[in-house]
């Protein structure tokens, strides 16, 4: 079930042959097991480099794999839009107190983390992860992303084009609201840094 990280994904395919003459198994228990094997994978990392590298890489590998069968398992969401089928931003929806639709985790410093510290942070990793609530975005995944926060410099023509495209496509509020951010990110933004 392995593959090369930069070969393209048969993704359907792959789903057919693990599911063939089988039951599908819990979304939870594939969770759990992908949150198992992630925390294997921080062990062998601690224990040093040398061959438990090689095994590293694979344990991520089948962990990806993993994370990528139960979202395809997972019922499809559809976008969430507001009164009017128009597409908003999270934030920008009653009630949600300008909660966005994600959270971030900045994962550099748990390297400098150790003891009970680290225990508790890689408990907490663990539990949102086995909920569905934690997406890696491993490379070649469904779930692979790209963090842009608006005061890091290059954000502002991003934006902008994302927000013309949604323009394009006939999202006209979400376009706008789009448009509101790159208009104090990059350079506008008093926080403006340049990425690291």
């Amino acid at each position: 079930m392995t593959h090369s990280p930069d070969s393209p994904r048969k993704d359907v395919k792959m789903e057919k042959t693990v599911l063939n003459g089988a039951p599908a198994p819990s979304i939870e228990y594939l969770t759990q097991l992908v949150a198992q094997l992630r925390k294997f994978a921080l062990t062998l990392d601690v224990l040093g480099p040398g061959e438990t590298f090689e095994n590293r890489r694979a344990v991520i590998q089948a962990a990806d794999e993993l994370e990528h069968l139960s979202m395809a398992l997972s019922p499809r969401k559809q976008s969430y839009r507001g009164k009017g089928n128009e597409m908003k931003l999270d934030r920008n929806i009653d009630g949600n107190n300008g909660t966005g639709k994600y959270a971030l985790i900045a994962l550099r410093p748990i390297k400098d983390l150790s003891g009970k510290a680290l225990t508790a942070v890689e408990d907490a990793l663990d539990t949102l992860s086995a909920h569905g609530l934690l997406q890696w975005g491993r490379p070649h995944t469904e779930s692979e992303f790209f963090v842009l926060k608006l005061r890091d410099q290059f954000a502002e023509p991003a934006l902008v084009m994302y927000a013309h495209t949604a323009m394009l496509h006939g999202d006209k509020e979400y376009a706008r609201e789009v448009k509101e951010l790159a208009d104090r990110s990059g350079t506008r933004s008093p926080f403006c840094k340049r990425p690291d």
